[in-house]
This record gives structure tokens, C-alpha cells and sequence, in this order.
């Protein structure tokens, strides 16, 4: 059952990540355009 939790919240925290990238990668963008 920890495991599964474990695995859950690390999915959740690549997701977080992810969301992060995505929003500095079209702040690069904006800036560069």
C-alpha cells in the first residue's frame, strides 16, 4: 500500500515538472519572439 501511494505522488510530482517546463519553455518563447 506505501508503494502504491510512493508511486502516486511521484507520478504527481513528474506531472508537476512537466507543467513547469512546459510553462518556462513558452516563457522562453515569448521572450525570443
Amino acid at each position: 500500500m506505501s508503494i502504491r501511494s510512493r508511486e502516486h505522488e511521484s507520478r504527481h510530482l513528474s506531472t508537476i515538472i512537466q507543467r513547469k517546463a512546459i510553462q518556462t519553455t513558452f516563457y522562453v518563447i515569448g521572450l525570443n519572439a
